[in-house]
């Protein structure tokens, strides 16, 4: 791979195994990585073997931005992908995004990614777009805010765009609020098919929008031609004084099965 300015660039295949991490822990800083045009027009990148990505700002400036471009592959096997906005001020700099787009996007065994702010700064939102499928295999991704401040930043939103979305295997999306900012939404949206299914350790695939205090938990929406649930859940809930979320399904047909 070849470094200039701003910009990673990696040719043909890119692999990153063991304990390799990258710290984005400099507010302007956008960490890509593309095909440069001309070269190949066939890219797959993968990240396993307990391999860690962090994006996080601790102080008012924002922290830094992800985005990951394959015109093949994009897979996440026992990776963690972790954006953050921290600090001690009242006013906190806003969290950096994640961008992930590919042909194919895949997350599996404990993957997962966690979004979060826990002072005024915005959380980061997580966009993930694949023009054939996103799989989502006994793996995770959270988005949070937690503050009792009043000022308390609100999370982020996750948007997964493709084909065909699939969750299952015990993952959890989950959208959570435990402080006076809003939850962030989580939307679906797919040509063909979504499909919640499957368990791990007995706990179901599940979507999740809830709050338990007085920030408003985020909606959930899914838009597909077809929408399956197979031992799967999709869940708005409150337990504090925060109202409950909303839950949109548009689809040609829905079903829903133990």
């Amino acid at each position: 791979f070849d470094f200039n300015e701003n910009l990673l660039r990696l040719k043909n295949y890119f692999k990153i195994t063991k304990t390799a991490a990258f710290d984005l822990n400099i507010g302007f800083l956008k960490l890509s990585f593309t095909v440069p045009s001309g070269e190949t027009n066939s890219l797959n990148i993968e990240f396993n073997n307990d391999s860690g990505v962090d994006a996080h700002t601790g102080g008012t400036g924002s922290g830094g931005h992800l985005t990951v471009n394959a015109s093949e592959s994009a897979i996440f096997s026992n990776t963690r992908i972790h954006l953050e906005t921290r600090g001690e001020n009242e006013i906190a700099g806003n969290s950096g995004d994640l961008s992930i787009e590919a042909k194919d996007i895949l997350f599996d065994d404990g993957s997962g990614i966690d979004a979060h702010t826990t002072e005024s700064g915005k959380g980061g939102d997580i966009t993930l777009r694949a023009s054939e499928s996103a799989t989502f295999s006994n793996s995770r991704i959270h988005l949070e805010t937690w503050d009792d401040d009043e000022r308390a930043g609100d999370s982020g939103m996750l948007l997964i765009d493709a084909k065909e979305i699939e969750v299952r295997d015990g993952t959890q999306i989950d959208a959570h609020t435990k402080g006076s900012g809003d939850g962030g939404s989580v939307t679906l949206i797919a040509s063909e098919a979504v499909r919640i299914s499957g368990t791990e350790t007995r706990n179901p695939s599940k979507i999740t929008a809830s709050t338990d205090t007085d920030g408003k938990a985020g909606d959930i929406e899914i838009r597909a031609d077809n929408i399956r649930l197979e031992n799967g859940e999709i869940t708005a809930c409150t337990e504090g004084e925060g109202h409950a979320g909303t839950i949109t399904l548009n689809a040609r047909m829905i079903k829903a099965s133990n």
